[in-house]
C-alpha cells in the first residue's frame, strides 16, 4: 500500500502531469481510430471494385429473368452507362489569413497512406438493348420492357427490344 502511495506522490511531483496524461490519452485514441493493430484487411473496398464485373453481373441477372418470361425464349442484353463510377474523398479545410486576405486550403485526408473515400456514385443508365426470340410478339415485348423498367428503374424511352434472328 505504501508502495502505491509513493508512486502517486512521485507522479504528483512531476510538472505538467495533466498535459502529459492528456497527450498519452490522445495518442491512444488516435491509434485506436486509425490503426489496424496488425489485423489483415480484405480487398473488398469500393475503390478496387471492378465496374465491368458489376455491369456483367447485372446484365446476366436481368437476362436470366427475361428469358423466364413466357414466350421470350433466348435473350441477350446490353446496358450502356454514362461514364464510370464517381468517387468523393474526404478533405480537411483550413482557413489561412495572410496580409488581411483569407484563403482556404483543402487537404486530402489520408489513412495509412490511402485517401478516405466517403461516397461513391454509379453512373446513370443511358440505355438498355434486349434481343429476344419472342420479341416479335407485342405482348411478350411489352412484358420484357415492363420487367426491365421494374428491375433497373429506367423509363421505357431508354429501352429497346428487338426480335432475335
Amino acid at each position: 500500500m505504501s508502495e502505491k502511495k509513493g508512486i502517486i506522490q512521485k507522479l504528483k511531483g512531476v510538472k505538467n502531469i495533466e498535459i502529459i496524461v492528456a497527450l498519452i490519452l490522445a495518442a491512444i485514441v488516435l491509434l485506436v481510430f486509425f490503426g489496424n493493430f496488425g489485423q489483415s484487411t480484405t480487398k473488398e473496398s469500393s475503390d478496387e471494385y471492378n465496374f465491368a464485373e458489376y455491369v456483367g453481373s447485372v446484365e446476366n441477372k436481368i437476362e436470366s429473368v427475361i428469358s423466364r418470361i413466357d414466350g421470350a425464349g433466348v435473350t441477350d442484353i446490353v446496358i450502356s452507362f454514362s461514364g464510370g463510377i464517381t468517387q468523393q474523398y474526404a478533405y480537411t479545410t483550413e482557413k489561412v489569413t495572410e496580409n488581411g486576405v483569407v484563403t482556404e486550403k483543402n487537404t486530402l485526408v489520408l489513412v495509412s497512406g490511402k485517401p478516405v473515400l466517403i461516397a461513391e456514385k454509379f453512373p446513370e443508365i443511358q440505355g438498355v438493348v434486349i434481343v429476344a426470340e419472342g420479341a416479335g410478339n407485342a405482348a411478350v415485348k411489352l412484358e420484357i420492357i415492363r420487367a426491365v423498367q421494374a428491375l433497373l428503374e429506367v423509363p421505357n424511352e431508354k429501352i429497346e427490344v428487338f426480335k432475335r434472328s
